[in-house]
């Protein structure tokens, strides 16, 4: 019933935001093999940096224009879609990452782990945002969100410091982490609805566009 989509919805909540708090765990060691498979070079180790998934990226700089974007061209159901298969590339790129020794293949998949935490957690935020119908709901809703990024953040960094985990190990409980978002996200789809799956995306203002491409141009710029 409706008490069982919602509780549903809000698993995801939570399950998105105990990922990103795994992933920041993560992102400490991801930095010290990055030391290693960069082999110390000062200019790859700044285009590795500006593609960490973290605040003040290059991918996360480009979610409000990749949500813009979404908005525009995708009904509901098609956002849940994309919510699930994004949370899947995530993952898989978490496990490439811990594997991979070559500088290219490095990058790359420190890109896609950026932008596709991004895409996630902008999709996962509108939804919050659909939700937060009053303030009972809203509160609750960010109660889950703050609980997931505490839960996966401190007991998972924790764990790792008491049984002092390998990088490639907590790489792959991220990618674990991550793996489990795409199927709460898929299960979500349901609930949205045969009125929403009719209801068709919005019309693409090229104009908006422009505008919101000039302003990430100029949070880039200031970076």
């Amino acid at each position: 019933g409706d008490c069982d989509m919602t509780h549903l919805v809000r698993l995801q909540f939570f399950v998105t935001y105990f990922a990103q708090g795994v992933q920041r765990v993560a992102v400490g060691y991801l930095r010290t093999r990055a030391s290693t498979v960069l082999l110390a070079d000062a200019r790859l180790l700044q285009i590795f940096y500006n593609l960490l998934p973290e605040f003040g990226s290059l991918p996360w700089t480009l979610k409000p224009f990749l949500m813009f974007v979404a908005d525009c061209l995708l009904n509901a159901r098609s956002k849940v879609l994309l919510g699930g298969v994004t949370a899947f590339v995530t993952a898989m790129a978490w496990l490439c990452v811990a594997d991979t020794s070559t500088v290219t293949a490095f990058l790359l998949c420190t890109g896609l782990v950026s932008l596709g935490s991004a895409v996630v957690d902008g999709l996962v935020d509108g939804r919050v945002a659909e939700s937060s119908t009053n303030g009972e709901n809203a509160a609750a809703c960010r109660y889950l969100c703050e609980c997931g990024t505490m839960v996966g953040g401190l007991c998972i960094g924790a764990m790792a410091w008491i049984l002092t985990i390998e990088g490639n190990f907590m790489m792959m409980l991220t990618a674990a982490s991550w793996a489990v978002v795409a199927p709460c996200v898929f299960l979500g789809i349901s609930g949205l609805g045969s009125n929403v799956t009719e209801e068709p995306a919005e019309r693409l203002d090229v104009s908006r566009v422009l505008r919101v491409l000039r302003s990430v141009v100029g949070s880039l710029a200031s970076v």
